[in-house]
């Protein structure tokens, strides 16, 4: 599914919308080669994949964004899932609030 949608990683969800974890094209992989086609998804989860919190700084996000390959994943107080913050999404954020034009939007 992720090489049809043209994806590196996606983000594995709960019933209630509470991020699971991160796993990626190869990572799947492995696992089935691994478990014969048994494997559970969780042994497809990146190890060192961390969530942030919607009320996370920019500053304090930073140091994440910068040193992983995927989007990091944005959860609400109650590890709900609300989208990711990529590399290309926190430059573009940064040249907004330089120019004086950022705005915080709410999110429902």
């Amino acid at each position: 599914m992720l090489s049809i949608k043209d994806r590196e990683f996606a983000y594995v969800l709960d019933s209630e919308h509470r991020f699971l974890g991160v796993v990626s094209s190869d990572s799947l992989r492995e696992a089935v080669d691994q478990g014969n086609g048994a494997s559970k998804l969780e042994h497809a989860f990146l190890t060192d994949a961390k969530s942030v919190q919607e009320t996370d700084s920019l500053q304090d996000i930073l140091p994440l964004v910068a040193s992983h390959a995927w989007p990091i994943p944005v959860v609400n107080s109650e590890s709900r899932y609300r989208g990711v913050v990529s590399k290309n999404l926190f430059l573009r954020t940064l040249n907004r609030a330089e120019k004086g034009t950022y705005f915080e939007q709410s999110a429902s």
